[in-house]
């Protein structure tokens, strides 16, 4: 949401279904990378069925995350 005058912050990210309805909302502290809170935006999910797709921006390339998110859909 934006930094203080300390440079702390506050993310609030968000998961949309392809009608752009909010599926998963969490709000947190701004300072881990995007990629390590995806895990627990899917666990906040309002829905029992895991996404088939994920959108994201650049910030979301990573290998590790690519990882994690196949075994979740395979585990599942």
């Amino acid at each position: 949401m934006g930094a203080t005058k300390r440079g702390k912050g506050t993310k609030i990210m968000a998961i949309a279904d392809r009608h752009g309805l909010p599926v998963a909302l969490w709000a947190t502290s701004a300072t881990p990378h995007e990629t390590q809170l995806v895990e627990e935006l899917l666990i906040q999910r309002s829905t029992s069925t895991f996404p088939k797709k994920l959108v994201g921006d650049r910030a979301y390339d990573s290998e590790p995350l690519d990882l994690m998110l196949a075994g979740k859909v395979l585990s599942l």
